[in-house]
């Protein structure tokens, strides 16, 4: 056989192999891709954090094939109208990623009102904090169980007003912080969050569960004073034994409270003036 045989066989050998190849790697894609079957979900517009009520324009529509289609995904199929789509992240879902049922919590947060049920004759309550010592700077939770003490100033004829610190109420629920409930607390996965959002948030309102008179007595002495939360260990049932405490019986002793002196001086001068 002569050599140019040979090329033009070779040729022919390796145009065949080539062929063959392709055939085998369209073939493979094609499997691969699933482009027979191409479906349409929802993915996330941007990365979603935990905890994040999902809006319609959190969310994109993108074809894939059927073979990259997640368990548990949403797809325009089952929802076309993204607006449907209702439910909070349980945990962070990322650019590009496809919506899963099994990342949110479909549906709306429990109510105010739910946290009610199993509590007859039990009002909610709001009370406005006015200070992050009374708040226990957002440390206590939804769930929780406080001690409800009041402050009041009170004056009395020919002398200086004096503050006065009274018990209120023991052992009361704690339905809400903010706009945050037990319920609410649970479904977001509160606990689960990572350490970039776990900041504290400072209470702004803590709203209780009371019996309607109670409830009556707390609008009065929020006009009138200052409310404090005192908060109780899980499953502390004490009853403590609070008593009223004013600024004469705190300090116990003689001498009025100096509310600014300008000099040491004139602090020991009178001092020695009243030990005599």
């Amino acid at each position: 056989m002569s050599k140019g045989a040979k090329i033009l066989i070779a040729l022919a050998l390796g145009g065949m192999a080539a062929l063959f190849g392709m055939l085998y790697l369209n073939t493979q894609k094609a499997e691969l891709l699933g482009s027979s079957q191409m479906v349409k979900v929802y993915v996330a517009a941007d990365n979603i954090p935990p905890n994040k009520l999902i809006e319609p324009d959190m969310l994109l529509v993108r074809e894939i094939p059927q073979t990259f289609l997640q368990p548990a995904s949403i797809t325009v199929t089952d929802v076309p109208d993204r607006s449907k789509i209702r439910g909070i992240t349980l945990v962070p879902i990322q650019e590009g990623e496809q919506i899963l049922r099994t990342k949110l919590f479909e549906g709306a947060p429990p109510s105010l009102a739910s946290e009610l049920k199993g509590k007859p004759s039990m009002l909610a309550v709001g009370i406005a904090m006015q200070g992050l010592p009374q708040s226990m700077h957002g440390l206590v939770k939804p769930g929780d169980k406080v001690d409800v003490l009041a402050s009041f100033e009170f004056e009395r004829e020919d002398s200086d007003p004096f503050t006065e610190i009274r018990p209120m109420f023991q052992n009361v629920e704690v339905l809400a912080v903010n706009d945050r409930t037990a319920g609410n607390a649970q479904i977001l996965g509160e606990e689960k969050t990572s350490e970039a959002s776990q900041e504290t948030t400072v209470a702004q309102t803590v709203t209780l569960a009371l019996p309607p008179a109670a409830a009556q007595q707390i609008v009065l002495a929020q006009q009138l004073g200052s409310i404090w939360l005192f908060l109780r260990a899980p499953g502390d049932k004490t009853l403590h034994k609070y008593e009223i405490w004013n600024n004469e019986r705190l300090l116990q002793t003689p001498f009025r409270l100096w509310k600014a002196r300008d000099t040491r001086a004139e602090v020991a001068r009178d001092l020695a003036r009243n030990t005599r």
